[in-house]
């Protein structure tokens, strides 16, 4: 009894702290210090991106949208989705994850919402790096080593302190086919080669996609783009655990089908890819 009084002073203490002004001003500089730090250590130049950070705020765009657009979003979100919202195109079953359609200026964009319900989730998530930053990182990282994606347009962290309430991410939107749909059937062989391109890409660079499942590949004018980024992560070329991790990552691709009905044509392709899957195929 006493322990648990002891651990919940000490939750309720970190939480007292992470709200003041005094620990989000230091969330503050330190945010500024590591974007500029970040593209220093790897020697490369700063891109000319807007980047923004405030007692309330996170913000980073590559211009498409106006500052004005983007804090517009930030204090009112549902009279931006009133006055630009066209459709919901995704809601995840948790309700904490929302990708919806939306037109700005005659241009549309795909505008994916982030929340923190809980307080204790907030605690969690308070010093680490929100999923609208990741699936701006990741994106970027994608597109640097040739693997399509929609073009990030913005990330937007809403804070109370340290403490992350809610995230956006801003990307073209490409209208197309979902994965679900495409790879539901025989599929063109150039759907086949991209979709294994994409895989060899990936175990090349030690990236782990974390959901790889046919719903998070979209075919749109016969180019096949990886999404849902926010759970990508890279890991070192000397880890133990990626091979597995990259195994777990087909694994859940070719969940549906079995060795009888993927809808594939692996007969042209001797890569490891191609190899790998028919194997767990033939395993189910």
């Amino acid at each position: 009894m006493r322990v648990k009084s002891i651990f919940l002073g000490l939750i309720t203490s970190f939480v007292f702290l992470a709200t003041t002004t005094t620990q989000a001003s230091a969330r503050v500089y330190l945010d500024r210090f590591f974007h500029k730090f970040s593209f220093e250590l790897t020697g490369q130049n700063m891109p000319e991106y807007d980047f923004e950070v405030t007692l309330e705020h996170k913000l980073i765009s590559d211009g498409t949208l106006s500052k004005e657009q983007l804090h517009a979003l930030i204090a009112d979100e549902p009279a931006f989705l009133q006055q630009h919202g066209i459709k919901t195109l995704k809601l995840d079953n948790s309700r904490r994850k929302m990708v919806s359609l939306i037109e700005v200026d005659g241009k549309m964009y795909a505008l994916k919402e982030y929340q923190c319900f809980s307080l204790w989730r907030s605690v969690k998530q308070a010093f680490k790096i929100s999923g609208a930053f990741l699936s701006w990182n990741n994106a970027h990282t994608l597109l640097d080593i040739g693997i399509p994606t929609p073009k990030p347009v913005a990330a937007i962290e809403k804070r109370e302190g340290v403490l992350q309430r809610r995230g956006y991410f801003i990307t073209e939107y490409l209208d197309g086919t979902s994965g679900k749909e495409y790879f539901a059937t025989k599929v063109e062989q150039e759907g086949c080669d991209q979709l294994l391109a994409i895989f060899d890409r990936l175990r090349e660079h030690y990236l782990i996609h974390g959901d790889l499942k046919p719903d998070n590949f979209l075919f749109s004018h016969h180019t096949l783009y990886l999404l849902d980024l926010d759970r990508m992560h890279q890991y070192s070329m000397s880890s133990k655990q990626f091979f597995w991790m990259h195994q777990k990552d087909l694994a859940r691709f070719v969940d549906d089908w079995d060795v009888d009905t993927v809808p594939l044509d692996l007969s042209c392709h001797d890569g490891k890819s191609a190899t790998d899957i028919n194997r767990i195929l033939h395993a189910k």
